[in-house]
C-alpha cells in the first residue's frame, strides 16, 4: 500500500485522544520487544501473515514476492548446566538416531546421560524458551512426486513459484500431528503437513519416553527425510483469482477460505488428530491416516453475496442465534460490509449483513472475543467498530423501542443479530486498520490488539467495574476502552498482522512491509 513521506503523515494522536462513537481513556502499560525471528530486508520481501498453533508451540509467517515462502518456528524449551555452562537449546525427544554400529538402546542411554546433566529453565522465567527456525516452506510447481503431483515437498534449495502466499493458518490438530494450510494469489489452497516418524529423533517426544524394543524402530527412506519439513498432503482449487485469507472452525472439521473472486468456499475436512479424522500421518500413510476418507476434503459450499472482494474470514460461536448449527463464519469485504454465515439442514446461508453505515471503506478485519458475543471489526477508514451479539429475546424486549442508536444486521436466521455499540475512530491516526485481534482470556477481560499503516501496534484494553465481587463490563451498550499500550514504529512500514499467543496472554506476535516477523512483550 503506497503511503505519504513520512514529513506529511499525520501526526500520532495523543493519548487523551477519544473516539467518537466509543468513549477511550489512558491507562499504564507497555508493549516490549521481545525478539525479531526473521529481520527486516531493505527492498526485500514483505511479511504478510503470522499465526500461532492452537498450544502456542508453533509460529508460522507468509512472507511475499521476490522471495516467496512460509517461515516456520518452534517454541523450544531452553536448559542449563548444571555445572554452570551455558544455557544451550536442547530438544525435547526419547533418544537420538542410533551411530552406526550402535542399536537404539545405547542412543537413548546416551542421550538420557546428556539430559541428566542439564536442568530445566522454569518456563514462566524471562527467555526460559526459545524459538527456532525448524522450517521453511516454498510452494514449488516443478517438485512433483511418485503421487502424481498431489504432493510437493519442500527441499533445500528449492526455488519459489514466485506467487505470494498471502495467509497461513494452523489446523487445531492434537500434538501427534501438525497441519498447516496455506493461500496463495494463484487461487489455491494448500494443507501441508509436518513429518512425522515412527521413532523420533530427539525433537518431538518427551525424554520419559523410552525407546524399549529394537523392533519399534523402523527406518525406512521416508525416515532418513527432514523431520522438520512439510509436505503438501493436498491443494484445493475453485477460486477464480487471489485468495486472500483463509480460516479453521474449531474441530479442523471445515475449512473456509475467501478471496478476489468475491466467493468463500466451504470445506469439509477429515485431518489426522481432529474429530472423525483418525490419528495417522497423512502424508505417509497410505490411507491418509486414521481410515477411509482421511485427509480428504469435499467442497460443502461456495458462498457469494459480497459485492467486493472478501478480505477476511472468520469461525465462531452460533450461541443459537443463528441456523442450527454450532459455528457461524463471519466474512470481511471490500464492499464495507460484515456478512453471517449460517448452516441450517446442512446448507449454508447468509444470516445477516451488518450495516454499511458503521465503515465508509473497505473492511480490512474481523476479530471474536473468546466468548464469541463481541466482535470487532477494522476498516480502511481508519476505524475500529465494537459489536455485540443480541439474543432473540434482547431482541424481542428492545422491539418497537425508538431509543436505541445502536447500528443493527439485517436478517438473522435464528432470531439473533449483532448491534454496532461503539467505534474508535481514530485508532491508527487515520491510516488503515490492517488486523485486529482479542487476547485470550488470560490476559484480562477486553483485551484487544491493533495493527495499521502508520507502523504502530496499539493494545486496548475493555474497562470494567467490580459489582458485588464480580467484573463485568463498564456498559455492554456503551463500553468504554482504554488506550494501554503503544509499539510506534514497531515495523519500518505497514504492520500487516499481529496476533496474540494463544494462551499466555503476554506475547504477540507481528510482521510487516519490512519483511520482520517480531515478538512483542506486553506488560500491564
Amino acid at each position: 500500500m503506497s503511503r505519504p513521506p513520512p514529513s506529511t503523515r499525520p501526526t500520532p494522536p495523543s493519548s487523551s485522544s477519544s473516539s467518537s462513537s466509543s468513549s477511550m481513556s489512558t491507562s499504564t502499560g507497555t508493549l516490549v520487544p521481545l525478539a525479531t525471528l526473521s529481520p527486516p530486508i531493505p527492498g526485500g520481501s514483505p511479511a504478510w501473515h503470522v499465526a500461532f498453533s492452537i498450544d502456542g508451540r508453533y509460529l508460522a509467517a507468509c512472507v511475499g514476492n521476490p522471495d516467496t515462502r512460509v517461515l516456520v518456528w518452534e517454541k523450544r524449551r531452553r536448559r542449563r548446566r548444571r555445572d554452570g555452562g551455558s544455557g544451550a537449546s536442547l530438544s525435547r525427544g526419547r533418544g537420538r538416531r542410533p551411530l552406526p554400529g550402535e542399536d537404539a538402546t545405547d542412543a537413548t542411554k546416551a542421550k538420557k546421560s546428556a539430559e541428566d546433566d542439564v536442568d530445566v529453565v522454569d518456563e514462566d522465567e524471562e527467555g526460559g524458551r526459545e524459538w527456532e527456525l525448524i522450517s521453511t516452506i516454498r510452494d514449488d510447481d516443478d517438485d512433483d512426486d511418485e503421487y502424481g503431483g498431489r504432493r510437493r515437498q519442500n527441499r533445500p534449495g528449492s526455488t519459489s513459484s514466485r506467487r505470494t502466499i498471502r495467509c497461513a493458518a494452523f489446523a487445531p490438530t492434537c500434538m501427534s500431528s501438525l497441519i498447516l494450510a496455506t493461500a496463495s494469489f494463484d487461487g489455491k489452497v494448500v494443507v501441508w503437513e509436518r513429518r512425522r516418524r515412527d521413532c523420533y529423533d530427539g525433537r518431538d517426544r518427551d525424554v520419559d519416553d523410552d525407546v524399549d524394543d529394537d523392533d519399534d524402530c523402523e527406518y525406512d527412506e521416508y525416515d532418513d527425510r527432514d523431520v522438520n519439513s512439510f509436505e503438501a498432503i493436498t491443494q484445493l482449487e475453485g477460486h477464480e483469482s487471489e485468495v486472500k485469507c483463509l480460516t479453521w472452525n474449531a474441530t479442523g472439521s471445515l475449512l473456509a477460505s475467501c478471496g478476489r473472486d468475491k466467493t468463500i468456499w466451504i470445506w469439509e475436512c477429515r485431518l489426522p488428530g481432529t474429530v472423525g479424522g483418525g490419528d495417522g500421518n497423512a502424508a505417509r500413510d497410505g490411507d491418509m491416516g486414521g481410515g477411509e476418507g482421511a485427509g480428504e476434503f469435499d467442497c460443502l459450499a461456495v458462498l457469494q453475496g459480497h459485492g467486493g472482494d472478501v478480505k477476511s474470514i472468520t469461525f465462531g460461536q452460533s450461541h443459537g442465534q443463528f441456523g442450527d448449527g454450532d459455528e457461524v463464519l463471519y466474512s470481511a469485504s471490500y464492499d464495507n460490509t460484515v456478512k453471517v454465515w449460517a448452516e441450517e439442514d446442512g446448507e449454508w446461508y447468509c444470516a445477516s449483513t451488518l450495516d454499511d453505515t458503521v465503515h465508509s471503506s473497505t473492511v480490512w478485519c474481523v476479530a471474536l472475543s473468546p466468548g464469541g458475543v463481541r466482535m470487532y471489526t477494522g476498516s480502511q477508514d481508519g476505524s475500529i467498530g465494537i459489536w455485540k451479539m443480541r439474543t432473540s429475546a434482547e431482541l424481542s424486549r428492545r422491539r418497537g423501542s425508538s431509543s436505541s442508536s445502536s447500528t443493527r444486521g439485517v436478517g438473522g436466521g435464528g432470531g439473533g443479530s449483532w448491534d454496532c455499540v461503539g467505534r474508535l475512530s481514530d485508532s491508527h491516526s487515520g491510516y488503515p486498520v490492517m488486523s485486529i485481534d482479542c487476547a485470550p482470556s488470560r490476559a484480562g477481560h477486553g483485551r484487544v490488539a491493533s495493527c495499521g499503516g502508520d507502523d504502530r501496534i496499539n493494545v486496548y484494553r475493555e474497562e470494567v467495574v467490580n459489582v458485588g465481587g464480580t467484573i463485568m463490563s463498564s456498559s455492554s451498550d456503551a463500553p468504554k476502552f482504554a488506550l494501554e499500550a503503544v509499539a510506534v514504529d514497531a515495523h519500518d512500514g505497514d504492520v500487516n498482522c499481529v496476533r496474540w499467543h494463544p494462551l499466555d496472554g503476554t506475547c504477540l506476535a507481528s510482521c510487516g512491509d519490512d519483511g520482520a516477523v517480531r515478538l512483542w512483550r506486553y506488560r500491564r
